[in-house]
């Protein structure tokens, strides 16, 4: 039988929100097995997958327009 609290847990892509505060607290209330770091994409740009995976890749010109 399968026991969904002996699965891992956690989060894979962006949370909805803009503030850092109430994503970490969701975590807190929803507590993970395994670490993550919630992206919040609509606060900054810079919060967003490609630009955070991008770093140092040749030829990635970011600018902040």
């Amino acid at each position: 039988m399968l026991r969904f609290d002996s699965i891992p847990t956690t989060i894979i892509g962006s949370l909805p929100g803009r503030s850092p505060v109430e994503a970490l607290d969701l975590l807190d209330r929803y507590p993970l097995t395994i670490p993550a770091w919630p992206q919040l994409p609509k606060r900054s740009f810079r919060e967003g997958m490609v630009f955070q995976f991008s770093e140092g890749f040749p030829g990635v010109v970011v600018a902040d327009d």
